[in-house]
């Protein structure tokens, strides 16, 4: 796995960050509207606690927009360039979802449960991959796996 802290940031670098403890979750989204949101079949989001993560150049904006539960969910993008570098959700208050393509370190990224396998694009979760239909309701053993893994 990559070593802490992890770092990153968006296309033009006008905005970097850190997060300073290890992630505790990586999933794809596989919900339509994060297909239509990134152009792409799925979203990966690293999930790491507000208290670890910090932006540490630059100033992100901030937009809020609804989820498909019906929540809202503040985006932090760049202002120069529009990469979106984070989430976070209200239904989870004290989480930062991370965009982990934005790391300067992607080579270790696998995502260790595919949600929202109900509306996934034709091929595009492997073969194996924990999924789930929709959003479960307990996250515990994904975040057991995960845990096991960075080790």
């Amino acid at each position: 796995m990559s070593r802490l802290p992890l770092t990153g940031g968006c296309l033009c670098g006008a905005l970097r960050y850190a997060v300073r403890e290890r992630p505790f979750l990586l999933t794809a989204c596989h919900c339509l509207d994060c297909q239509k949101r990134t152009g792409s079949a799925y979203s990966m989001n690293m999930q790491v606690r507000e208290a670890d993560f910090a932006i540490v150049a630059g100033a992100p904006v901030e937009s809020v927009q609804p989820t498909p539960s019906g929540s809202h969910t503040t985006h932090l993008y760049c202002s120069a360039c529009y990469v979106r570098l984070a989430s976070k959700p209200k239904t989870r208050p004290g989480l930062v979802s991370l965009r982990p393509g934005t790391l300067d370190d992607t080579s270790w990224l696998t995502p260790n449960l595919h949600l929202y396998a109900r509306s996934a694009q034709p091929g595009a979760i492997p073969p194996g991959a924990s999924t789930h239909a929709t959003m479960p309701e307990d996250f515990t053993p994904y975040v057991k796996a995960f845990t096991a893994a960075w080790r």
